[in-house]
Parts: C-alpha cells; sequence; structure tokens
C-alpha cells in the first residue's frame, strides 16, 4: 500500500506552513478526535470542530456511546471507549498524568520522549517505560501490556509488567502478574479494533503532514511533535526518526525523511510517495 501526498494546491500547502512556523503545539489533554457521544466537562462535544479543544488539569472528559482520543505526550494517543472518563491531573510537558475515571482506555505510545508519562487506575500508577500499547480496565482495576512495559506502583508495592502481562488489584492485594496473556482480551474487544483503526489514520496523518511541511519549507520542521493539520482538521505526530513503526505495525516519517527523499531523487514539491 503507498500513500500519497494530497498535490501541491497553494493554499494547503501555505496553510499548514503558516500553522509550523507559528510553532503552534498540542499540550496534553489536546482532543484529537471523537466519534458518538463525547463530553467535556458535562458540555457536549461536536465531531470536525475540535481545534484548540483540550482537557485542562482538572477537567473531564467523558463518553456515552462514543469513543475519544486524546493526546498526551508527542507520540502517545489515549483513547476511550463508551461509557468512560478521565481526568486530566497534569498537562505538564514534561510531566502530564492522567486518571481513568471509569470504563476503560486504550494507550499506544509510538514514541516515549524524555518525560515522565502516568496513568492512573484507582490506586494503581502505570509509568509508561517503553513504546507499546497499554489497556486499562477502572472496573476492575487492571492494567494489561500488550506491547510495552511499564512499572505499576500501589502505595509501597512496585511490580514491572512487560508484554503480555496483566495486572490486577483487588483492594490493597494484587493479583498474580505473570498468569494472564493481555492479548487474549483483543480478540474482540471494540477499543482494542477501533485503537487500531485510529494508529493507521494517526499514521496517514503523519505521511501526509511531513510531505508537506518539506514541499513548503524543510526548516518547518522543528523535531519530533504534533504538528497541526487544517485539511484533516487534527494534529499528525512526526517523530525524531526518518521513520518509525507503530507498535499497531503502521509507519510513521518525519519531514527529515522525505527532504532527504525528495533531494536524492528529485522529485517535484507535492508529488513523492512512501510506499510501505
Amino acid at each position: 500500500m503507498s500513500r500519497v501526498v494530497w498535490g501541491s494546491a497553494a493554499g494547503m500547502l501555505l496553510a499548514i506552513a503558516v500553522a509550523a512556523g507559528q510553532e503552534t503545539v498540542a499540550r496534553p489533554g489536546a482532543v484529537n478526535f471523537i466519534e458518538g457521544q463525547v463530553a467535556l466537562e458535562g458540555q457536549p462535544l461536536a465531531a470536525g470542530s475540535l481545534e484548540g479543544t483540550e482537557v485542562g488539569a482538572g477537567q473531564t472528559l467523558s463518553t456515552g456511546q462514543g469513543n475519544a482520543e486524546v493526546l498526551l505526550t508527542p507520540g502517545a494517543f489515549l483513547r476511550l471507549g463508551d461509557h468512560s472518563a478521565i481526568k486530566m491531573l497534569s498537562q505538564s510537558a514534561a510531566d502530564p498524568r492522567v486518571e481513568l475515571v471509569r470504563g476503560e482506555a486504550s494507550l499506544e505510545v509510538v514514541q516515549l520522549g524524555a518525560g515522565r508519562l502516568e496513568v492512573l487506575d484507582g490506586q494503581e500508577h502505570a509509568r509508561i517505560e517503553r513504546a507499546g500499547i497499554y489497556e486499562f480496565h477502572a472496573g476492575q482495576p487492571s492494567v494489561a501490556v500488550i506491547a510495552g512495559k511499564a512499572r505499576i506502583e500501589e502505595n509501597d508495592r512496585s511490580v514491572e509488567l512487560g508484554k503480555g502481562r496483566e495486572l490486577t488489584w483487588n483492594g490493597d492485594a494484587a493479583g498474580d502478574a505473570a498468569k494472564s496473556a493481555a492479548h487474549e482480551r483483543t480478540g474482540d474487544g471494540s477499543l482494542y479494533a477501533w485503537s487500531q483503526e485510529r494508529s493507521q489514520a494517526a499514521a496517514d496523518a503523519s505521511v501526509n503532514t511531513a510531505q508537506v511541511l518539506v514541499a513548503c519549507n524543510p526548516d518547518n520542521w522543528h523535531g519530533p511533535d504534533w504538528y497541526w493539520n487544517p485539511f484533516l482538521g487534527a494534529w499528525a505526530f512526526l517523530p525524531e526518526n526518518y521513520s518509525l513503526s507503530g507498535p499497531y505495525g503502521d509507519m510513521f516519517f518525519s519531514a527529515r525523511f522525505y527532504h532527504e527523499y525528495a533531494a536524492a531523487d528529485n522529485h517535484s514539491q507535492g508529488y513523492w510517495t512512501a510506499a510501505e
């Protein structure tokens, strides 16, 4: 499968270039995509009008029959299932913290930055230590590592979870982290399937945005970060690496990749292709 940038329309290129030049950044808590019933502090949100919408510190984002995608550190996507809610505890770029209040959430980490990334689920604190896929369930509560590594802390207890491990807390007692295979819960999990779908869309946004940025000016790329794409009405993640495979297998590309690719093959602005 190949992904091709949308032509070289001057207006499109200019709009994304202006957004990059203004160094607009997405803070942790930015709402990037929604489907169905989603509310911020009890006020319904509408799909397609999310620019500038964020879950501020102390605020709650909730879903009814719907899903939501919230950005944390660059490369980290937190996704909510039906009838779920999160509370943003800290929007600090160096130490973003979010609490799962009810329901379920899936965290995809394409690239883990230098900052600390932490999700609270009941009394347990999950500190993410590696790129991967993580599931959180407030009702149990439990943390499952589909891929990656996390350190789970609760009171004076600390447990390290690797790929395929799950930890369930019952009061002050933790279940056996070694006994459950986390991948088994993904087979019929609608949130897992939706997150996988969203990962592909995020990778497409990364590819297209990277190409357009370079078509305007390679200097628009200022490092691994979120880049606003006004034509998608969403933020795109551009990694530090030239290309990077996310935990679902989707490819993300930086503007540096396209700059060197275009220069080497002498492609015209706005028309080159990246093949998976």
